[in-house]
């Protein structure tokens, strides 16, 4: 956690917990989104390859400048490689750890 918010200044803790809230709720599921998570399950409308890849920081950056179509935080490599996933059981694990003291 504190990695992240290292990295992402303008994050708060209440930030990432209600991020992770959202996705172990499966909140996207009731509402109209822009995108799902790249790769998770409740995605059908995943595209391959997806419009972008990111792979650093400059990559992120240049993506967030212009957020049309679908990213993957990986290489090409790691998309093919990848499985789909149940990102909420994942969330609902990091909650967990991370916030059941509050």
């Amino acid at each position: 956690m504190n990695e992240i918010l290292n990295f992402h200044s303008n994050l708060r803790s209440e930030d990432i917990k209600r991020a992770l809230e959202y996705c172990a709720k499966r909140e996207c599921i009731k509402e109209t989104v822009l995108s799902f998570c790249q790769n998770c399950t409740l995605n059908n409308e995943r595209t391959f390859p997806p419009d972008f890849y990111i792979e650093n920081i400059e990559d992120f950056n240049t993506f967030i400048k212009n957020p049309n179509g679908q990213a993957f935080l990986g290489t090409i490599e790691d998309d093919i490689d990848s499985e789909s996933y149940n990102y909420w059981n994942f969330a609902e694990q990091i909650l967990k750890k991370e916030f059941e003291d509050e």
